[in-house]
């Protein structure tokens, strides 16, 4: 596999953030890849983040410990569906399924064309997927364990929410 181009002021903008809050974090400097989780306080106990920098931008992924089983058809229509209904008017990011194998999670990308994110900017593009897993994972959950409908799901989170 080929190493990949990307920004080492971007990068090291990360890890001094990661560094500055006491992280426990991987990074691959060949591939300019970030890697750590999170606990959360809801049932899904921790999320597993990448982060991945390029030359103008970085991408940070949050992804779930449970999925939706790929081979059940109906499950996957579900969450198809809690995943759009749940992005709906999401300001920072969103979440995404994988169709190929039912994982789910959340990306936010952060565009630094010629700027080096701010220690605010990196705070938010990290923090912002663990409060959507908060928020949303007890549907995730529903849908997956107690075959909730979508829209079911969807609301019950954002009215908790509220």
């Amino acid at each position: 596999m080929e190493d990949r181009v990307y920004s080492n002021d971007i990068a090291d903008a990360i890890t001094d953030f990661l560094n500055d809050d006491d992280w426990n974090f991987d990074f691959d400097d060949e591939k300019g890849v970030f890697r750590f989780s999170l606990s959360l306080k809801n049932k899904m106990k921790k999320i597993s983040y990448i982060i991945s920098v390029k030359e103008e931008e970085y991408s940070v992924y949050a992804v779930s410990p449970i999925g939706a089983d790929e081979d059940d058809e109906r499950m996957m229509q579900n969450m198809s569906e809690f995943i759009c209904r749940a992005n709906y008017g999401l300001r920072m990011g969103n979440f995404e399924l994988d169709h190929r194998d039912g994982e789910i999670r959340y990306k936010v990308n952060v565009c630094c064309d010629d700027i080096i994110p701010t220690r605010g900017m990196i705070a938010r593009s990290i923090y912002c997927p663990a409060s959507m897993f908060e928020r949303y994972g007890p549907g995730i959950i529903n849908v997956i364990f107690n075959d909730a409908e979508a829209k079911y799901a969807v609301e019950t989170c954002e009215n908790d929410a509220d």
